[in-house]
């Protein structure tokens, strides 16, 4: 158990510890206020911890319509990570027998939409809340997109990319929460073809000032988290009496390696797959030697070059998947009709890589290749902007 925060005034003084909130029937620190809470200050949701994908989470709608019913506060990152979040108070167990359940039922919807129809969802909420200025899901997204660096055109594919997987975070936030969810997992072998982490997590409220709403201290804490795989087997472990749920599976990891702080070459290639770290290396050698460059932003490792008067993002690599090459990219590049068709022979070495590519599906998880698909991948996308490179 952790202790209070302790406030001081200087080191002499004896401190005071602060006391935590308790929710109580009738207060006004309902889940409404919480949600709210969490909607107007994103930063309180620890995503990182979960995965980097979900960092920087964006609000872009309350009370999000589904045909499954209203999902609470959905957020966005820029790196297009898609964050469900379920609000319930320790005020109201009853609801908490039925939580995981429900936020699963969320993803599975998600799961089939379209890029289109969740841009439909957010303006739905926005004009449902009455909100000003930005209340699309570009325009909600635009500040941050910039701040990254990222155009809209990659947000959009990577934003759907994580819609057709069921990539999703679902994160269950409240006051306190009950053990009890961790061990209510029926639910997750329900959705075994979706990419889900599941996340448990408290916010701690402090009451700073005696008697008084305001200030209040909200400390954010994860106490759990399930890693979602291809077949489930629900492991449940126990960590200081705080249960921590995994979905365990023989064979591949779906989901992504932990979160790295300061994100560079380096920690991407430890981050990766021990077996394709090499090719890694004879790729980026091989770029470098077509005049081709890299960039690390927003947990992403591109490969870069100069083609159409622009720095084009050629291929995008997480440690857990990759990109291909689309024919519509190489249409706004190059105009030359002859060069998709030349990239699509270019992989038939690599079977699984060009099934992605024919079937127009973008990015590529590791698990479905080794190193030999992977360097054919790497090969084509290299030859290809080589060729285009030639022809300017």
């Amino acid at each position: 158990m952790q202790s209070p925060p302790l406030l001081l005034n200087s080191l002499q003084d004896p401190g005071r510890r602060l006391v935590r909130l308790q929710s109580e029937p009738h207060d006004p620190k309902n889940e409404a206020w919480l949600q709210e809470l969490l909607y107007a200050h994103p930063e309180l949701l620890p995503t990182e911890e979960f995965d980097d994908a979900f960092a920087k989470p964006v609000p872009i709608g309350r009370e999000v319509p589904t045909a499954r019913g209203p999902i609470d506060n959905l957020y966005l990152s820029p790196a297009g990570g898609i964050t469900v979040v379920e609000t319930k108070l320790w005020k109201n167990p009853e609801k908490h027998r039925t939580v995981v359940a429900q936020i699963i039922d969320y993803a599975k919807e998600l799961a089939a939409w379209d890029y289109d129809q969740l841009c439909a969802a957010v303006l739905n909420s926005s004009r449902r809340r009455k909100e000003t200025g930005a209340v699309s899901l570009e325009e909600k997204m635009q500040p941050a997109l910039a701040q990254e660096g990222l155009p809209l055109h990659e947000f959009q594919e990577n934003t759907a990319a994580c819609l057709s997987a069921g990539r999703f975070l679902l994160l269950i936030v409240g006051d306190r929460v009950s053990p009890n969810i961790a061990l209510l997992t029926q639910a997750i072998q329900s959705a075994p073809g979706l990419s889900f982490t599941l996340g448990l997590a408290e916010m701690k409220l402090y009451e700073v000032q005696p008697g008084q709403d305001w200030p209040l201290l909200v400390v954010p804490e994860v106490i759990g988290k399930t890693v979602e795989k291809i077949r489930g087997v629900v492991q449940v472990q126990y960590t200081q009496e705080k249960p921590r749920v995994r979905v365990d599976v023989v064979d591949t990891e779906v989901a992504p390696p932990s979160p790295v702080d300061g994100f560079t070459l380096e920690t991407f290639l430890e981050a990766i797959p021990d077996d394709l770290k090499q090719t890694y290396l004879d790729a980026i050698q091989a770029w470098k030697q077509i005049g081709g460059s890299l960039l690390v932003r927003t947990k992403t490792l591109y490969f870069a070059i100069e083609l159409a008067g622009q720095t084009q993002r050629v291929i995008r690599c997480r440690p857990y998947q990759v990109t291909v090459l689309r024919e519509k990219q190489l249409d706004e590049w190059t105009g030359d009709p002859h060069l998709f068709p030349a990239y699509l022979e270019a992989l038939q070495a690599a079977p699984v890589v060009q099934r992605s590519v024919r079937e127009d599906r973008l990015w590529i998880d590791n698990e479905k290749f080794d190193a030999d698909s992977l360097a054919v991948l790497f090969a084509a996308a290299t030859q290809t902007i080589q060729q285009a490179k030639e022809a300017e």
